[in-house]
């Protein structure tokens, strides 16, 4: 099939979380661990190779259980309005859309982002999507834009004006290509956002519960395989060298740098349930494609919009989003339950079909010649 590289066997067969994941083990002198084939795997943060800073970050307990259940009300059923009203396929796969709000109406300018200012002379006078709220959406990207540990970890994060959102609702052996975030899926030239985010909104059936195997904690397998994060940009002249993985599991929130390579490893094994996941990609600009099909950047569906329904009013999974979501109890203190977690760091990403490590002088493949497990 004319494949000469691959994701490497410690890709597509990935490591599975320990309990309290990946977090630092004082009986370990401070190692990352993982399970591999049923061991117990310490890695050794001393090396050299573990000082590579990594270009994604974990929050755990990011959403509350109220936006969880709201998330899910939109997106978890494979036969939600959001799917059907967009002809979502997974096989073969349906065109990519997504929508962009702006910003200027959910932060206000002294609460943070010096992109906000500047945007508002992109956005006409009387384009009345520029102070709309968006209501629990709005709440979401705020809870996400002023987010403290978002910002130390990406403090250009301050520059955005607007947001790109879209989702996916996958079986489990279902991953997605490694790809670069880009505009317009890269039209005329690729541009990466300033970062992505990743919500988890289902883990499958069972989401992480604890089990015993081996008498070690092991956090049971969630439905879909973990997104990776590599340290690939595209410009670049070689193959990622690292990469880092992040776990589907519910409330979790994910965040890189919109620069580098990234995808879903297909999940392994047999899993019930789906992996449904909802995208924010955060742009300093990004230009909003005013068509009344679905597709790439489409203005989101308000009563001031396009692609509402035929009677005028709002299409139903959007008004779900917009529709204003009673206040959880820890109120100012929304991200008391944040918890930083490390990813899963790999020493390699591929590997020749022979199961070599793929090395600098052998060279940057074509796409098509990378096999990625589907």
């Amino acid at each position: 099939m004319g494949f000469t590289c691959r994701l490497a066997k410690l890709v597509l067969d990935y490591p599975y979380p320990i309990e309290g994941e990946q977090q630092r083990n004082d009986d370990c002198g401070g190692a990352i661990q993982v399970m591999v084939d049923g061991t117990r795997h310490i890695a050794d943060e001393s090396k050299t190779a573990r000082k590579i800073l990594p270009p994604c970050q974990i929050i755990d307990g990011f959403l509350s259980t109220l936006e969880l259940k709201r998330l899910r009300s939109v997106f978890e059923s494979p036969t939600a309005s959001y799917w059907t009203e967009h002809n979502y396929a997974v096989e073969p796969p349906s065109p990519y859309f997504s929508y962009v709000i702006p910003l200027s109406g959910i932060i206000n300018n002294n609460q943070h982002l010096s992109g906000i200012k500047e945007s508002k002379d992109k956005i006409s006078s009387d384009d009345r999507r520029s102070n709309h709220n968006y209501g629990f959406l709005g709440e979401l990207l705020r809870k996400i834009i002023l987010c403290p540990l978002l910002n130390q970890k990406f403090p250009k994060l301050s520059d955005a004006a607007f947001v790109e959102m879209w989702a996916h609702n996958r079986p489990h052996a279902s991953g997605h290509q490694m790809h670069f975030d880009s505009d317009d899926e890269g039209r005329g030239g690729v541009r990466n956002p300033i970062i992505s985010t990743i919500l988890y909104v289902s883990a499958g059936k069972s989401g992480f519960a604890n089990v015993d195997t081996k008498n070690v904690n092991v956090v049971e397998r969630s439905t879909g395989g973990p997104s990776l994060v590599t340290n690939q940009k595209l410009s670049d002249t070689r193959l990622a060298t690292r990469g880092w993985l992040a776990h589907p599991k519910p409330h979790r929130l994910v965040a890189f740098d919109g620069r580098y390579l990234h995808g879903v490893v297909p999940g392994k094994g047999v899993q019930e349930g789906r992996r449904v996941t909802l995208m924010f990609a955060f742009w300093q600009d990004i230009r909003i494609r005013n068509e009344k099909v679905p597709g790439s950047a489409r203005p989101f569906p308000t009563n001031e919009t396009s692609l509402d329904s035929a009677d005028g009013t709002v299409v139903n999974w959007a008004k779900r989003l917009i529709e204003s979501l009673e206040k959880d109890v820890n109120g100012e203190n929304q991200y008391k339950s944040c918890a930083i977690t490390n990813p899963i760091e790999l020493d390699g990403v591929y590997e020749t079909l022979d199961g070599t490590p793929w090395k600098r002088g052998m060279g940057m493949p074509s796409y098509d010649q990378v096999f990625q497990g589907f």
